[in-house]
């Protein structure tokens, strides 16, 4: 058997998992969940994230110095208020998932609770 260099072997893409693309998960423990799909390379140290309820929309942004430090290796989470995921994760649900898409003011827009 010939060896093969992991370079020139396929890299993973986010259709060969069950995972759709970017998403963010809300817990109703108040933790947020972001995926790999939110970044390049290295993984941002920091989050921002906005609500407005009226609309059912979220967006956020991950960088460095944002408000909010993501933390963990492997699932990169972070804190959410109260006021916040009571009003997002549904009465009854463990959780709710928002599929997230980039927009050109580089931002991350999803909707939650069934808006259109």
């Amino acid at each position: 058997m010939a060896f093969v260099s992991i370079d020139k072997m396929k890299k993973f893409t986010w259709e060969d998992s069950r995972c759709t693309g970017p998403q963010l998960t809300i817990t109703v423990k108040g933790i947020g969940y972001i995926n790999r799909a939110l970044y390049d390379d290295v993984k941002p140290s920091t989050i921002e994230m906005e609500v407005d309820f009226e609309a059912r929309q979220v967006r956020l942004r991950v960088g460095e110095n944002l408000p909010k430090t993501l933390t963990g290796r492997v699932k990169h989470t972070f804190n959410i208020p109260v006021a916040a995921y009571k009003n997002i994760v549904p009465a009854g649900e463990k959780n709710i998932k928002i599929a997230l898409t980039k927009s050109d003011d580089g931002w991350w827009y999803g909707r939650f609770g069934g808006a259109a």
